[in-house]
């Protein structure tokens, strides 16, 4: 795993985004990215940041994305060696 190199290209995804028409299927990739920084801040020592990102995608998700952000919220304390 490179989470180093991961958060760099995540984080490009998510600018080249920003210049994307605001479509559904736009949005709901947005989200899922933020929830994959979410998950690579954790892994690289910040739990803190990584929790606060999983509260950016909800509105953006729609599907069964929301069960994979409630899964990715529920794991990442536990990830990060903080859940019981």
């Amino acid at each position: 795993m490179r989470p180093t190199r991961a958060a760099v290209l995540l984080r490009r995804a998510l600018s080249l985004l920003d210049t994307a028409p605001a479509t559904g299927s736009a949005e709901g990739l947005r989200g899922r990215i933020l929830i994959t920084l979410a998950i690579t801040e954790a892994e690289l020592g910040d739990s803190r940041r990584g929790l606060d990102l999983l509260d950016l995608p909800a509105p953006l998700l729609a599907g069964d994305d929301p069960a994979v952000l409630h899964a990715q919220r529920c794991i990442l304390p536990r990830r990060t060696g903080r859940g019981g």
